[in-house]
Protein backbone atom coordinates (compact mmCIF):
# COMPACT_ATOMS: atom_id res chain seq x y z
CA UNK A 1 0.00 0.00 0.00
CA UNK A 2 2.88 2.57 1.09
CA UNK A 3 4.64 1.72 -2.72
CA UNK A 4 1.28 2.85 -4.58
CA UNK A 5 0.59 6.24 -2.62
CA UNK A 6 4.34 7.15 -3.09
CA UNK A 7 4.26 6.18 -6.91
CA UNK A 8 1.06 7.93 -6.70
CA UNK A 9 2.37 11.20 -5.06
CA UNK A 10 5.34 10.66 -7.39
CA UNK A 11 3.55 10.55 -10.54
CA UNK A 12 1.73 13.36 -9.63
CA UNK A 13 4.25 15.66 -8.79
CA UNK A 14 5.82 14.38 -12.52
CA UNK A 15 2.51 15.23 -14.45
CA UNK A 16 2.24 18.81 -12.85
CA UNK A 17 6.15 19.50 -13.48
CA UNK A 18 5.61 17.72 -17.39
CA UNK A 19 2.54 19.98 -18.06
CA UNK A 20 4.41 23.30 -16.71
CA UNK A 21 7.49 23.13 -18.59
CA UNK A 22 6.42 21.63 -21.44
CA UNK A 23 4.01 24.95 -21.67
CA UNK A 24 7.47 26.89 -21.14
CA UNK A 25 9.54 25.33 -23.30
CA UNK A 26 6.38 25.83 -26.19
CA UNK A 27 5.88 29.15 -25.11
CA UNK A 28 8.75 30.72 -23.27
CA UNK A 29 7.49 33.33 -20.11
CA UNK A 30 9.25 36.89 -20.62
CA UNK A 31 12.27 37.14 -18.76
CA UNK A 32 12.36 40.21 -16.41
CA UNK A 33 16.28 40.52 -16.80
CA UNK A 34 15.31 41.43 -20.85
CA UNK A 35 12.84 44.32 -19.64
CA UNK A 36 16.00 45.85 -17.53
CA UNK A 37 18.10 48.85 -18.93
CA UNK A 38 22.16 47.38 -18.27
CA UNK A 39 24.09 49.14 -15.69
CA UNK A 40 20.79 51.37 -15.20
CA UNK A 41 22.11 52.67 -11.76
CA UNK A 42 25.45 53.33 -12.56
CA UNK A 43 24.27 55.12 -15.83
CA UNK A 44 21.64 57.32 -13.63
CA UNK A 45 24.05 58.07 -11.26
CA UNK A 46 26.44 59.81 -14.12
CA UNK A 47 23.81 60.84 -16.12
CA UNK A 48 22.63 65.00 -16.05
CA UNK A 49 19.12 65.66 -15.68
CA UNK A 50 17.15 65.15 -18.59
CA UNK A 51 19.04 61.86 -19.17
CA UNK A 52 18.13 60.43 -15.61
CA UNK A 53 14.21 61.79 -16.81
CA UNK A 54 14.89 59.83 -20.27
CA UNK A 55 16.36 56.80 -18.54
CA UNK A 56 13.46 56.79 -15.81
CA UNK A 57 11.12 56.87 -18.11
CA UNK A 58 12.58 54.14 -20.46
CA UNK A 59 12.78 52.03 -17.54
CA UNK A 60 9.46 52.78 -16.54
CA UNK A 61 8.31 51.66 -20.18
CA UNK A 62 10.04 48.62 -20.03
CA UNK A 63 8.57 47.23 -16.96
CA UNK A 64 5.15 48.31 -18.48
CA UNK A 65 5.94 45.94 -21.34
CA UNK A 66 6.95 43.73 -18.63
CA UNK A 67 3.79 43.54 -16.76
CA UNK A 68 1.65 43.35 -20.14
CA UNK A 69 3.59 40.74 -21.81
CA UNK A 70 3.94 38.47 -18.28
CA UNK A 71 0.07 38.97 -17.96
CA UNK A 72 -0.35 37.89 -21.65
CA UNK A 73 2.16 34.64 -20.49
CA UNK A 74 -0.10 33.98 -17.76
CA UNK A 75 -3.18 34.04 -20.01
CA UNK A 76 -1.81 31.83 -22.57
CA UNK A 77 -0.84 29.20 -20.00
CA UNK A 78 -4.13 29.39 -18.28
CA UNK A 79 -5.44 28.30 -21.93
CA UNK A 80 -2.87 25.70 -22.46
CA UNK A 81 -2.86 23.76 -19.03
CA UNK A 82 -6.74 23.81 -18.23
CA UNK A 83 -7.49 21.66 -21.65
CA UNK A 84 -4.42 19.50 -21.18
CA UNK A 85 -5.00 18.96 -17.75
CA UNK A 86 -8.41 17.70 -18.48
CA UNK A 87 -7.16 15.90 -21.13
CA UNK A 88 -5.01 13.96 -18.15
CA UNK A 89 -7.71 13.65 -15.86
CA UNK A 90 -9.57 11.87 -19.16
CA UNK A 91 -6.54 9.48 -19.88
CA UNK A 92 -6.77 8.63 -15.79
CA UNK A 93 -10.19 7.58 -15.96
CA UNK A 94 -8.97 4.85 -18.80
CA UNK A 95 -5.97 3.91 -16.66
CA UNK A 96 -7.16 0.26 -14.40
CA UNK A 97 -4.08 0.85 -11.99
CA UNK A 98 -4.87 2.42 -8.87
CA UNK A 99 -2.01 4.06 -7.92
CA UNK A 100 -1.32 5.49 -11.49
CA UNK A 101 -4.28 6.48 -12.16
CA UNK A 102 -4.70 8.61 -8.54
CA UNK A 103 -1.00 10.19 -9.78
CA UNK A 104 -2.56 10.90 -12.70
CA UNK A 105 -5.51 12.54 -11.35
CA UNK A 106 -3.22 14.68 -8.74
CA UNK A 107 -0.70 15.91 -11.75
CA UNK A 108 -3.54 17.05 -13.35
CA UNK A 109 -5.37 18.95 -10.13
CA UNK A 110 -2.15 20.60 -9.24
CA UNK A 111 -1.68 22.06 -12.62
CA UNK A 112 -5.06 23.08 -12.77
CA UNK A 113 -4.52 24.51 -9.09
CA UNK A 114 -1.42 26.40 -10.92
CA UNK A 115 -3.07 27.71 -13.98
CA UNK A 116 -5.86 28.97 -11.99
CA UNK A 117 -3.71 30.46 -9.26
CA UNK A 118 -1.44 32.44 -12.07
CA UNK A 119 -4.44 33.76 -13.77
CA UNK A 120 -7.91 34.20 -11.44
CA UNK A 121 -7.61 37.93 -10.98
CA UNK A 122 -7.45 38.05 -15.15
CA UNK A 123 -10.25 35.45 -15.65
CA UNK A 124 -13.95 36.60 -16.69
CA UNK A 125 -17.00 35.17 -14.61
CA UNK A 126 -17.90 32.88 -17.42
CA UNK A 127 -14.37 31.42 -18.25
CA UNK A 128 -13.99 30.90 -14.41
CA UNK A 129 -17.41 28.72 -14.41
CA UNK A 130 -17.08 27.49 -17.96
CA UNK A 131 -14.02 26.01 -16.93
CA UNK A 132 -15.22 24.80 -13.76
CA UNK A 133 -17.98 23.05 -14.70
CA UNK A 134 -15.81 21.03 -17.17
CA UNK A 135 -13.56 19.92 -14.33
CA UNK A 136 -16.34 19.61 -12.31
CA UNK A 137 -17.83 17.17 -14.97
CA UNK A 138 -14.59 15.27 -15.87
CA UNK A 139 -14.54 14.61 -12.68
CA UNK A 140 -17.95 13.49 -11.30
CA UNK A 141 -17.44 10.63 -14.26
CA UNK A 142 -14.12 9.64 -12.82
CA UNK A 143 -15.61 8.87 -9.56
CA UNK A 144 -18.10 6.94 -10.89
CA UNK A 145 -15.97 4.91 -13.44
CA UNK A 146 -17.52 5.49 -16.51
CA UNK A 147 -14.69 6.22 -18.73
CA UNK A 148 -13.43 3.02 -17.82
CA UNK A 149 -17.09 1.48 -18.84
CA UNK A 150 -16.91 3.74 -22.01
CA UNK A 151 -13.89 2.05 -23.49
CA UNK A 152 -14.14 -1.55 -23.08
CA UNK A 153 -14.25 -3.32 -26.23
CA UNK A 154 -14.05 -6.86 -25.02
CA UNK A 155 -16.15 -9.10 -22.42
CA UNK A 156 -12.78 -9.29 -20.05
CA UNK A 157 -13.10 -5.48 -19.34
CA UNK A 158 -17.40 -5.83 -18.93
CA UNK A 159 -16.71 -8.43 -16.70
CA UNK A 160 -13.88 -6.93 -14.62
CA UNK A 161 -16.18 -3.91 -14.37
CA UNK A 162 -19.07 -5.98 -13.14
CA UNK A 163 -17.14 -7.88 -10.59
CA UNK A 164 -16.01 -4.38 -9.28
CA UNK A 165 -18.77 -2.81 -9.08
CA UNK A 166 -19.94 -6.00 -7.45
CA UNK A 167 -17.18 -5.78 -4.67
CA UNK A 168 -18.04 -1.66 -4.18
CA UNK A 169 -21.55 -2.71 -3.09
CA UNK A 170 -20.78 -5.46 -1.37
CA UNK A 171 -18.65 -3.51 1.11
Amino acid sequence: MAKEIILGFGIALTIAALIHFGIKTLYPAPEWQRYQIKDYFSEYQQADENQQRDLAQTRAELNRKFLKDKAAWSESYFYWAVPVALVTLLVAGMVRNAAVSAGLIGGALISLIGAYARYWSEITSGIKFLSLCLVLVVLLLLSYDKLVGLFDDGEDGAEENKRVRGRKGSG
